[in-house]
């Protein structure tokens, strides 16, 4: 009898889905968090950083990048946290964590 029970209780745990697994929005959210902890503005200046080191980048690049790496070290860019949910911020998201289609 205890044994019918169990058996009965496991499947209906695994018909109703429940899953040691995260959900896609569970991730996502997860994600999103991880994304806002990052300093803003070290995913910019890791790009000019690889701009600057790549020698067949065009010399405009190059100079943009430069410019954004004085402004940076300076202090004077600013910018609020990473937010996944920001379309701007969304190269960066999925660049570094992905996509989370749904």
């Amino acid at each position: 009898m205890k044994r019918t029970i169990l058996a009965a209780l496991c499947a209906v745990l695994l018909l109703s889905g429940c899953s040691s697994e995260p959900s896609v929005e569970e991730r996502r959210a997860e994600a999103c968090e991880l994304f806002a902890s990052v300093t803003p503005g070290s995913l910019e200046l890791q790009e000019a950083t690889s701009t600057l080191a790549d020698a067949s980048a065009p010399s405009e690049d190059r100079a943009d990048a430069l410019h954004f790496t004085m402004q940076f070290r300076s202090g004077a860019f600013e910018r609020g946290p990473y937010d996944c949910n920001e379309p701007a911020d969304q190269k960066w998201f999925e660049e570094h964590f992905g996509r989370f289609d749904e």
